[in-house]
C-alpha cells in the first residue's frame, strides 16, 4: 500500500490559497464538539490584519486538504520569539492519514531553523504530545483552561510565565 503523505506536498500557504484554506477550516472544524464554528473567521481576521508569523498547507494535487498556522506570543520571562500554534485543521475526508502530523512537524521545525525560543498550543495534550508539548503548571495564558495549554521550549531555558496571545483569539473564542 502507498504511504498516503508520499503525494502530499507541504508548502507555505500563498494568498491565492486563502480561499481553499478558509475551506478546509470550515469543513474541519464543523463538527467539533469544543468548537463554537467560526475558526474560518479567526484565520481571515488573522490574515487579513496581517497577524500570521508562519502558514502552512498539506496539499493533495491541487486541492488543499490541510491548513496550520502560527502567529506570535509573548512571555515577559521568556527571551526570544514565542510562537501560538493555531489552528491546525485537515479536511474530514483525509482524517488519520497523518496530515496534521506531517503539517505540525513541518511547521515546528521552520520555528526550530530561525532560533525561535518556544511555541504553544491550546489543544488536545494526548495529540500534542508526541510532537514534545508538555503542560507545565508554571506556564499559563489568561482565559484559557490550563489544562489544555501547553509549551515546547526549543533553545531556551525552560521557565514558567504568562504567555500573551494574539488580541483576536479573545475575539474568536
Amino acid at each position: 500500500m502507498q504511504n498516503p503523505n508520499d503525494s502530499i506536498d507541504i508548502r507555505t500557504a500563498h494568498p491565492r490559497d486563502y480561499e481553499a484554506i478558509n475551506a478546509v477550516v470550515r469543513r474541519a472544524f464543523a463538527d467539533a464538539p469544543h468548537s463554537n464554528q467560526n475558526e474560518h473567521e479567526l484565520v481571515a481576521a488573522l490574515q487579513s490584519g496581517g497577524k500570521m508569523a508562519l502558514e502552512l498547507i498539506a496539499a493533495g494535487g491541487s486541492d488543499i486538504i490541510g491548513y496550520l498556522s502560527f502567529t506570535r506570543a509573548r512571555m515577559v520571562e521568556l527571551d526570544g520569539e514565542i510562537f501560538c500554534l493555531a489552528p491546525l485543521a485537515v479536511d474530514p475526508d483525509w482524517h488519520k492519514r497523518g496530515i496534521g502530523s506531517a503539517l505540525t512537524r513541518a511547521g515546528l521545525d521552520r520555528l526550530r531553523a530561525q532560533g525561535a525560543a518556544a511555541c504553544v498550543v491550546y489543544g488536545d495534550p494526548a495529540y500534542y504530545r508526541r510532537f514534545g508539548f508538555a503542560l507545565k503548571p508554571e506556564v499559563s495564558s489568561p482565559g484559557l483552561e490550563q489544562e489544555y495549554f501547553q509549551v515546547l521550549f526549543f533553545a531556551a531555558p525552560e521557565t514558567g510565565g504568562r504567555a500573551t496571545l494574539e488580541p483576536l483569539f479573545s475575539e474568536y473564542a
